[in-house]
C-alpha cells in the first residue's frame, strides 16, 4: 500500500493530480504487505510509529519523495530493499 497527501482534481467522475502519480509510485516501490507512505503524508500523522526509509527516486517523479513504512503490532517488518531509481546524483564520481 502506497500514500501520498495532496490535492486531486475530479473530472468526469475520476480524479487526476500529481499525487496520484505520487501515491502510485510509493505503492510501486513498495512490497506485498509493505504500508509506504510518503512525507507528505508522514508530516500529518501522530501515533503511528513510522521507519524513515530515506528520500527515494521514483519513476516519473521529478525530485526524491521521503519514504516511510508503517510498523505496528503483526506488520512485517523486514522487507527487501524498496524498488526505486539509484539516490546518487548520476554517473558523476563523489569528489
Amino acid at each position: 500500500m502506497g500514500v501520498a497527501t495532496g490535492e486531486a482534481e475530479l473530472r468526469d467522475g475520476d480524479y487526476f493530480g500529481t499525487v496520484l502519480n505520487r501515491a502510485a509510485r510509493v505503492k510501486a516501490a513498495g512490497h506485498g504487505g509493505q504500508i509506504l507512505v510518503a512525507d507528505s503524508t508522514a508530516v500529518l500523522l501522530s501515533g503511528i510509529d513510522l521507519m524513515d526509509l530515506g528520500p527515494r527516486r521514483l519513476r516519473d517523479l521529478p525530485i526524491p519523495v521521503g519514504v516511510f513504512q508503517v510498523r505496528a503490532p503483526g506488520l512485517r517488518t523486514d522487507f527487501p530493499p524498496l524498488r526505486a531509481l539509484d539516490v546518487g546524483p548520476g554517473n558523476l564520481r563523489p569528489n
